[in-house]
C-alpha cells in the first residue's frame, strides 16, 4: 500500500503483516524485528456533545408526540437525572423551548386565512 503524506510531500510505503503490525519503509527498526506501530480496532465512547444531541432529539420527539404538553414540562422531564457536564453543555432554555415549538406540527397549516368576513367555513369546524 502506498500513501502520500501531505505534510512532508513524499511517498511512504507501508507494509502490514498478518497479525496487524505496520512497518514503514522509511522508518524501520535497525534489526527489522519489532514493529513500529500496531493497528488496533478502537471504538469511540459517547462524548458530551453526542449525549447533548441525544437529549435534544428526545425533547424534539416528545414535542411531536405530545403536542398538548407544555415545553417546560417536556424539557424538565428530559433533563432530570443528567450529569452536570451534560447539563452545562445543553442549549439555553429559550433555545430548547424553540426546538419544541419548531418540532410541533401545525394542525391549521392546510387552512386558508380569510382576508374578509365573506368566507366558507371548512367542514371540520362545523358542529
Amino acid at each position: 500500500m502506498v500513501n502520500h503524506s501531505s505534510k512532508k510531500k513524499r511517498w511512504i510505503t507501508e507494509l502490514v503483516d498478518d497479525i496487524g503490525y505496520e512497518y514503514k519503509h522509511s522508518h524501520t527498526n535497525i534489526d527489522n524485528t519489532k514493529p513500529i506501530t500496531q493497528k488496533s480496532e478502537h471504538e469511540h465512547g459517547t462524548t458530551i456533545k453526542t449525549k447533548v444531541k441525544e437529549v435534544v432529539g428526545n425533547i424534539r420527539a416528545k414535542a411531536v408526540t405530545n403536542p398538548d404538553t407544555k415545553p417546560r414540562k417536556i424539557i424538565l422531564k428530559n433533563m432530570k437525572n443528567l450529569d452536570k457536564e451534560i447539563v452545562a453543555n445543553m442549549p439555553s432554555y429559550k433555545a430548547t423551548r424553540h426546538v419544541c415549538s419548531r418540532a410541533r406540527i401545525d394542525e391549521y397549516e392546510n387552512y386558508e386565512i380569510p382576508s374578509d368576513l365573506n368566507f366558507v367555513l371548512p367542514e371540520n369546524f362545523k358542529t
